[in-house]
């Protein structure tokens, strides 16, 4: 299971990049052209060092995260993060 950034501000999971956009496209409603911008796989540091920062002060890692999912079998391609919230 890997982490993909897709546009500035989204980032999906999935194995490959192409079930990353189908889902984000699934999600949004919108085509490709419209929501993705220069989309890639993040590396093993990025996910270490991308951090949620939780209302409560709790920080976790992008890996810490992903790793949770995948303990919980939970692999389907899915949203993973956004900064617009």
């Amino acid at each position: 299971m890997n982490v993909y950034r897709l546009n500035d501000v989204d980032w999906y999971m999935a194995e490959t990049l192409e079930a990353a956009i189908l889902a984000c496209e699934a999600d949004v409603g919108e085509s490709r052209e419209e929501i993705i911008s220069e989309p890639y796989k993040l590396t093993d540091e990025e996910l270490k060092t991308s951090e949620f920062n939780f209302e409560d002060g709790t920080k976790v890692s992008f890996k810490e995260y992903l790793e949770a999912f995948i303990e919980r079998n939970d692999i389907e391609p899915q949203f993973f993060a956004t900064t617009e919230f």
